[in-house]
């Protein structure tokens, strides 16, 4: 395991296994990303052996167990830790070790979400916040909410939805959409483009031009999406 670990590269470490990070890790394995799980309660390795995932035995917050799970090499880090200052502390550690790493964490606390945010996190996350938007979404829109809920488990629905980013070899740079001809050559939806963080336009024109750098958040099968991601030059 710790060979496989070593061979890691632009990969996620998840720290902590415990309801919220069972929860990540099963998205993972279902979208097929790579990935590895720091834990060091043995009820969590168990469960972590069952799911057949790569995994290290040891606590999260050591310096020396992030680099040991390819910190340097890795995409992104998810903390889902059991206190708040323990999921301060691995930010703000994986910050310092990799300046380009894209942080989540989750937090328990409100007063928690700005330490986060100052010690180097790019979003955070509330359970107990999500789990009450999605209870007033399934009682004021039940179907939608199945929609939604159905196109990220892709067990039940085999279309997905997904982000992918327009590279600089990519031949759909300066062409407008329509001239692109996504949907003909990869048969998917472009639902929206995120351009320069600030610029968010949903249900682009078909004489929206394309830039490099544009981020296309997509509807479509695995098989589409990686279609396009070919056509945007974007590796997995």
């Amino acid at each position: 395991m710790e060979k496989q670990i070593d061979k890691l590269k632009e990969h996620i470490i998840i720290c902590g296994a415990g309801e919220t990070g069972i929860n990540v890790i099963k998205q993972m394995i279902k979208r097929d990303v790579k990935f590895v799980v720091i834990d060091h309660d043995p009820k969590a390795v168990e469960m972590l052996n069952e799911l057949d995932c790569l995994y290290i035995f040891d606590d999260a917050t050591k310096e020396d167990v992030l680099i040991d799970a390819g910190l340097e090499n890795a995409k992104g880090i998810i903390t889902t830790l059991s206190t708040d200052a323990d999921n301060v502390f691995v930010v703000l550690t994986a910050r310092q070790l990799n300046k380009n790493i894209h942080i989540i964490s989750r937090f328990h606390e409100k007063s928690a979400e700005k330490k986060l945010q100052h010690a180097g996190a790019n979003q955070t996350v509330s359970p107990d916040e999500i789990g009450g938007k999605k209870m007033a979404a399934l009682m004021i829109s039940p179907h939608v909410q199945y929609f939604v809920d159905n196109i990220i488990d892709t067990k039940n629905m085999s279309i997905d939805m997904e982000e992918v980013v327009i590279r600089e070899s990519s031949e759909l740079i300066d062409k407008k959409l329509r001239d692109a001809k996504i949907s003909e050559k990869a048969g998917l939806i472009v639902l929206a483009i995120r351009r320069n963080e600030d610029v968010f336009i949903f249900n682009p024109k078909a004489d929206e031009i394309l830039r490099q750098n544009d981020n296309m958040i997509v509807v479509g099968s695995k098989e589409q999406i990686q279609r396009l991601k070919e056509m945007a030059k974007e590796q997995d």
